[in-house]
């Protein structure tokens, strides 16, 4: 067993800090050219994923605001229902009234973000991507 340790510790030893440092020699081997054609590569390809991202992200928003539309559609009709039979009470229109201004504020957002989404898909397609 002590053999046996005394033959594999140096293997060991030796892969330990060795093989990094060869590693390291490797990769600084390359050329400014290549080094810069890497990273201009890594942008295309972040850019591209953040392409498929803002694509998706757009379909959800937009799936999003068709039902929260409908949602505040239901509403003001209910309100509107409501309150010409006189079945509200003064606290009753103010929370409501409130309800619906907030379902509104949530509509433009998410309409602002949507348009946001379409400015990035449409400025990565300018650029030849795609």
């Amino acid at each position: 067993m002590k053999r046996f340790i005394k033959l594999i510790l140096p293997l060991f030893l030796l892969t330990l800090f060795a093989v990094p440092q060869l590693v390291h020699a490797q990769q600084s081997e390359m050329t400014k050219e290549e080094k810069v054609a890497a990273k201009e590569e890594q942008k295309a390809m972040k850019a591209k994923a953040n392409y498929e991202k803002a694509k998706e992200s757009l379909a959800k928003n937009e799936e999003k605001l068709a039902k929260m539309k409908e949602k505040l559609e239901k509403s003001r009709a209910k309100f509107d229902k409501d309150n010409t039979a006189g079945k509200l009470s003064p606290n009753d229109v103010a929370k409501l009234t409130k309800k619906i201004q907030k379902e509104e504020k949530s509509i433009e957002k998410l309409e602002k973000d949507i348009e946001k989404l379409k400015e990035e898909i449409a400025e990565y397609e300018e650029e030849g991507g795609s």
